[in-house]
């Protein structure tokens, strides 16, 4: 038998982290639709604001799990083996490989993007075809784990 839990039962902390971490979904998925479109500054201002916005989950995450510890899977056995911790190791090999990926693409994105005279951004090559490829990769894995850390916090906290 299912049952809902409140947000009563939810850490503020834990409460605040997944909401930034929503915003920075939101923040993600616009960055994308502007380079899709064409809109590089806007891009960029974006990816700015989810990066912000996903060092705040983090900080968040890491004062909760260093002041209120770990939260225990409350389910049954069954969906602990085969739905809780399946998901938990993707959402984490994920995350982990999203610090590399998206560090990378920061620092890309900070330091290699240039600024013409008419106010015009551009990147030199090979930096705009890394960022291109980079990107693509970098958004397929931020993306799984953005959904793999909203699945664990639903199996936590609302189911």
């Amino acid at each position: 038998m299912i049952k809902i839990m409140t947000l009563e039962n939810v850490s503020s902390l834990a409460i605040l982290g997944f909401v930034s971490i929503i915003i920075s979904l939101i923040l993600v998925t616009n960055a994308y639709v502007a380079i899709l479109k064409g809109k590089l500054k806007l891009h960029k201002w974006f990816m700015g604001t989810a990066a912000i916005s996903n060092s705040v989950f983090l900080i968040l995450y890491l004062t909760r799990l260093f002041t209120e510890g770990s939260t225990p899977f409350d389910g049954s056995n069954f969906m602990l083996k085969y739905v809780y911790l399946p998901i938990l190791v993707v959402h984490v090999m994920t995350a982990l490989l999203s610090i590399y990926f998206v560090g990378k693409q920061l620092y890309i994105g900070l330091f290699k993007l240039m600024t013409t005279d008419t106010g015009e951004l551009y990147f030199k090559e090979p930096y705009r075809m890394m960022h291109i490829i980079n990107g693509r990769r970098a958004l397929v894995i931020w993306f799984l784990s953005f959904v793999g850390g909203i699945t664990v916090f639903t199996l936590l906290y609302l189911i």
